[in-house]
């Protein structure tokens, strides 16, 4: 028997509406695409089809509304509340702070505030456990976050999720502990990290296995997720159609043996029925303990849907199971169309089932068909990994044929294993966990020689959407079976995706001012040559900004690499991304100003200058003989281009001002604000010498400095100078032609969207 034509035309209705509404909605989302959804429901009810298309986009409609109202309000920013909450999710314990959801509960205040804040605990932080209630005196912001003109989107990121806000923690009193029934399938998921954390010992260890249980992936190391995606490896590490597929394969035998061992006089002739059903079961308890994410819940449709299909006996169309599982995803979280592991989950499974759902590349062999199904998935998802990532794996394609049958024969069925015991007996679970994790110590060993290897994988530029559309189509044709005409065609079509950003032309300079919160790093790009200046606020050790945002600037800088780096002076938020720049370019020659020597890293003094493409570079501060001092010590480079002149200051302060006053300057040009704006710097009479036509501040939306200070930015508009600042426009592009025209772009404007806070009015 045969599902029908509504078995089709209802979810491919329904996931239509919610993409129509995504499209709505980047435009504008007024009530009336609701409204009149609902009505054409009324008016269509005799077609499924187009029935299906406005309840998919009434619903995916009034999710986005909700989650755009369910947002922090701008004047609260910088308030200090005091609110009773819960902890939601799984808290993240790292060594500087701890990372949590905070949803208010009914009050007073929480009427005014959104239903999650992604909330941070720095010093002495509590050992916080999901379900608890707390009374917390929280700093609020709302869900802001930098934007530049490539690398990733936090604040997209942040609405896909349904963060309303964001919180620090002055201090805080629990109200209440955890109780299964408040905490749910997180409290399941705490307490089976918490034997991890004890069967466990190895760190790096650890953290694969609670990848593989819980999906909690939070304390894996930036080195160990590089080397994963160097790798290809990181699909394996998202609990999806893999690892419900071994879920439901344990549950299934589990039952057979428990059906055997036990017979039931009610369960004669159900036997095999029951056994799916223990099956599905298990799989479903597995998806909770993985928090159901997207590709997660993909997977346990589509299990769901095959179990329905042998159930009743029905013959289903592979592709039927995969369509209802969008429709599902899609009427579960619509913004998941928001997120790079909707677009590879998807896609993923859609090119098996285009190539395996005919049953003649079955006839290959394991092997051979595992072969197939790598180069088919790489093929098919490189402009998907080059839109959201910039990057392809090419050692993925011989490492996954090792890697895959490793996770889905050794370690997984011994997570499963553990995961099945602890609730039985503990120490064999434990004892499970354990084998599972020196299993992935052996499976990390393989991966780490692979991601050594030359040209493990190729960094790619974000291509644009006709460049996505076009390698897409590549791809596709690649794909098509054997002996069809004109899939070569498929070749030349993937092109743009290695295709160089263009460098600027001669006689003309490129000034990208990156956005990277409270910090600062801008690159300087002329024809042949690339500065870096700065890097980014960061930790100094794990935590920086250089793979999210300085890495996908410079490869669209047209450089394979930068040929220097300067450090301005070794304050965190200009020097927190100096190492990682340092391991990721080490033929660049740098300089930089530090309280204590690093190798590789010259001193940065007025004596050092240089020419590139007729474009002069001078240092013009601080002297080589001078002790560092903080900020007074930074890097003062000045960038002259025919009649136009750019100086970099650091943070330097008044002091250090008058001194290149009295030396003289070159007037006329871009200025980046000294010390983001801070009222130590930026002096009448600097300002009065240097008489620069534009100034551009650094700082983040929102921080807690106030910079650029409210003064400072008057003091630049009374004397006729533009001013720009990164936390009103995000990432700002100059492009400087040798007569000295400029022309201006702000991020903000460029990539504004429906969730993005709006750039300041006077933003280019």
């Amino acid at each position: 028997m045969t599902v029908g034509r509504a078995g089709w035309r209802l979810p491919a209705g329904l996931s239509t509406g919610v993409v129509l509404a995504h499209l709505v909605f980047f435009y504008a989302l007024p009530a009336w695409p609701v409204l009149l959804s609902l009505l054409l429901v009324l008016l269509f009810q005799r077609s499924w089809l187009l029935a299906a298309v406005c309840l998919g986009l009434a619903w995916a409609s009034l999710i986005l509304q909700g989650r755009l109202a369910d947002r922090l309000d701008p004047a609260l920013n910088g308030s200090t509340l005091m609110i009773e909450g819960r902890v939601l999710g799984l808290p993240v314990h790292g060594p500087e702070f701890t990372r949590f959801r905070f949803q208010p509960l009914a009050g007073p205040l929480a009427i005014a505030l959104p239903s999650q804040l992604l909330t941070y605990w720095y010093r002495d932080a509590p050992l916080l456990q999901p379900g608890e209630t707390w009374r917390l005196e929280l700093r609020l912001r709302p869900p802001w976050g930098p934007v530049n003109f490539h690398g990733s989107d936090r604040e997209r990121w942040l609405f896909a999720e349904g963060v309303g806000g964001l919180a620090t923690v002055r201090s805080g009193t629990r109200l209440q502990a955890a109780h299964w029934l408040r905490s749910g399938w997180d409290g399941w998921r705490q307490a089976a990290r918490s034997h991890i954390d004890l069967a466990v010992a190895d760190e790096r260890n650890r953290n694969i296995v609670s990848a593989l249980a819980i999906a909690d992936s939070s304390g894996m190391s930036t080195q160990d997720r590089n080397i994963l995606a160097v790798t290809g490896t990181a699909h394996l590490m998202a609990i999806s159609g893999l690892h419900i597929g071994l879920a439901a394969w344990f549950g299934f035998w589990l039952a057979r043996l428990l059906l055997l061992a036990i017979p039931l006089r009610w369960a004669a002739g159900q036997t095999h029925a029951l056994a799916l059903a223990a099956g599905l079961l298990l799989a479903v308890v597995y998806a909770g303990l993985a928090g159901f994410g997207t590709a997660t819940l993909r997977a346990l449709l589509m299990l769901a849907a095959g179990v329905l299909v042998l159930l009743t006996r029905r013959q289903v169309h592979p592709g039927q199971a995969l369509l209802l599982a969008l429709a599902g995803v899609f009427m579960f979280d619509p913004p998941a169309i928001l997120g790079a592991g909707f677009w590879l989950s998807f896609s993923a499974v859609g090119v098996l089932l285009f190539i395996f759902a005919g049953g003649g590349a079955a006839r290959l062999g394991r092997w051979r068909g595992l072969l197939l199904a790598q180069l088919a998935i790489m093929l098919a998802l490189m402009p998907l990994s080059a839109w959201w990532f910039q990057q392809v794996s090419v050692s993925g394609l011989v490492v996954n044929l090792l890697a895959i049958p490793w996770v889905s024969m050794v370690v997984v069925p011994l997570v499963l294993l553990g995961l099945i015991l602890l609730p039985l007996a503990d120490g064999l679970g434990a004892l499970a966990f354990t084998l599972a994790g020196h299993a992935s110590g052996g499976l990390l060993q393989g991966l780490d020689l692979a991601a050594g290897l030359p040209h493990a994988s190729l960094t790619l530029h974000q291509p644009s959407l006709w460049q996505l559309g076009i390698a897409s189509l590549g791809a596709l044709l690649l794909l098509l079976p054997r002996g069809l005409p004109h899939r070569w065609l498929g070749l030349p079509l993937l092109l743009p995706l290695f295709m160089a950003s263009p460098s600027p032309p001669e006689n003309q300079l490129r000034l990208d001012i990156l956005d990277v919160g409270q910090g600062t790093a801008l690159l300087v790009n002329s024809s042949r040559h690339l500065l870096v200046y700065d890097s980014g606020p960061g930790d100094g050790v794990e935590f920086d900004l250089v793979r999210q945002v300085i890495l996908p600037a410079i490869v669209h800088s047209g450089h394979r690499t930068p040929d220097r780096i300067v450090i301005s002076h070794g304050d965190l938020d200009h020097a927190g991304g100096m190492r990682r720049l340092l391991q990721t370019y080490p033929a660049a020659v740098v300089h930089g100003n530090l309280p204590r020597p690093v190798a590789g890293v010259r001193p940065c003094h007025d004596a050092l200058r240089w020419e590139w493409d007729g474009i002069g570079f001078q240092v013009l501060h601080p002297s080589s003989h001078l002790p560092y001092l903080g900020n007074d010590s930074s890097c003062v480079l000045s960038i002259g281009t025919g009649n136009y002149s750019v100086l970099l200051p650091g943070d330097v302060t008044e002091a250090v001002e008058s001194r290149l006053v009295k030396t003289g300057l070159a007037g006329g040009g871009m200025l980046l604000v000294p010390h983001h704006g801070s009222k130590t710097s930026s002096s009448s009479a600097f300002l009065r010498a240097l008489q620069p036509s534009i100034a551009v501040a650094t700082a983040g939306v929102g921080n807690r400095f106030g910079f650029p200070r409210p003064e400072v930015r008057q003091r630049y508009r009374d004397a006729g100078i533009t001013f720009w600042s990164t936390d009103e426009c995000g990432g700002i592009r100059l492009l400087i032609n040798g007569d000295g025209r400029v022309h201006a772009q702000s991020a903000r404007v460029v990539k504004s969207a429906p969730w993005r806070w709006p750039a300041g009015a006077s933003c280019p």
